[in-house]
Formats: structure tokens, sequence, C-alpha cells
């Protein structure tokens, strides 16, 4: 939940404060691409994390108020 939007695209670790030089771009997979999560719940993940990094786990759930299936599909996807 650090850096995707709700798109995917290419980026840059070093350019992102993280990774080592020379590592290249990356594919970062948008959060549209979580299947069961609802667009409302997308917009409230990069709107919160836009105002203040998620501190925890405990943190995110209360901020963003997924339903327990969007969580489930969070953590299966690798986003937790």
């Amino acid at each position: 939940m650090k850096r995707s939007g709700m798109d995917h695209g290419l980026y840059s670790p070093i350019a992102e404060g993280g990774g080592a030089a020379g590592g290249g771009a990356a594919m970062r997979i948008g959060l549209s691409h979580v299947k069961g999560l609802s667009g409302a719940t997308m917009e409230r993940i990069v709107t919160e994390r836009n105002l203040l990094k998620f501190q925890s786990l405990e943190d995110f759930l209360d901020r963003v108020r997924p339903t327990d299936p969007e969580a489930e599909a969070l953590a299966d996807a690798g986003a937790l």
C-alpha cells in the first residue's frame, strides 16, 4: 500500500527512494487489478496514503475501512 495507484505502470525504485543503483525499472500493478476491490475503497487508499503514510496494518484498516472480503483480496494480492 505504499506506492500503487489505481493503474499499473513502470517505476524507478531509485527515483522513489528505494532499490540499488542499476536496478532498472519495475512493474507496479495498480489497485484496479485487485479483484473485488470497490472504486470507493481504491479512492480511500490513495487519498489516505497521500495525506499520511500508513503506520501499520491497523492504521490502514482504521483509515481505509475495507470490507472483510476487500481486505482478504488485498492480502491475497500481496498488498498488505
